[in-house]
């Protein structure tokens, strides 16, 4: 349900549900798995220029656990890319 102060969520396979503050979803990119169920999520993580290249990896690979920890909730992580 919707109303405007909230926005309430259902997930089915659990029954769970979550409200969302409709002020903590204006900045979200919000997809729809009904008609996308190969939706993709972009992530931005920012890293001061002189974080060690080891710290950065160990992020990716703490990443990449919490994926592969939830098979129901995520596929794989398709791209990881470091930019400056």
């Amino acid at each position: 349900s919707i109303d405007l102060y909230t926005t309430t969520a259902l997930y089915v396979p659990t029954n769970e549900n979550a409200t969302f503050s409709n002020g903590s979803l204006a900045r979200c990119r919000i997809i729809n798995l009904q008609r996308s169920p190969e939706g993709i999520i972009h992530m931005h993580l920012r890293f001061k220029l002189d974080t060690p290249y080891e710290t950065i990896l160990q992020v990716r690979q703490a990443v990449e656990k919490y994926i592969e920890d939830r098979p129901q909730e995520w596929v794989k992580l398709l791209l990881w890319r470091c930019v400056l």
